[in-house]
């Protein structure tokens, strides 16, 4: 009787290991291919450009774990986001700049213009002081 191990016990745990691997590798490559194509026809779409209200806003800080469940954390980042009231679409809600966040407040209306689910801007309503309501004789002030 021969005392060596068997190698193939061996061969078929590579082989199932090769499968795995092949098999995540296929779905990610699937993954990123969709999320190139989505990403694709937001940039090849129409612009929007609605009247809407500010809702809404949130600062969310997001952290990521590096090396799957590893204790090692990269560092926090802040995101900004803000809900806008909108005639056709209803309710928005989209990532902002920091900036837009700290210069609009809640009740500010005006323009939004988007791209598919990316904010681009916000022209904001600004009341003119010459268009308030004139009367329309001015009072004798020669008396």
């Amino acid at each position: 009787m021969d005392n060596k191990a068997n190698p193939e016990w061996f061969l078929w745990l590579l082989v199932a290991l090769a499968t795995v691997i092949g098999g995540l590798l296929i779905v990610v490559i699937i993954k990123c291919a969709f999320g190139m194509h989505k990403w694709k026809k937001t940039l090849e779409g129409p612009e929007y450009a609605v009247p809407a209200m500010v809702m809404g806003k949130e600062k969310r800080v997001m952290s990521q774990r590096i090396l799957g469940h590893l204790p090692f954390e990269a560092a926090p980042e802040e995101r900004f986001f803000m809900t806008f009231a909108t005639e056709p679409s209803g309710m928005l809600t989209m990532e902002v700049p920091e900036e837009i966040y700290n210069e609009l407040q809640e009740d500010s209306a005006g323009i939004l213009v988007y791209l598919g689910d990316r904010f681009l801007r916000f022209d904001r309503k600004i009341e003119d002081p010459a268009e308030e309501e004139q009367p329309e004789t001015w009072p004798d002030i020669n008396m």
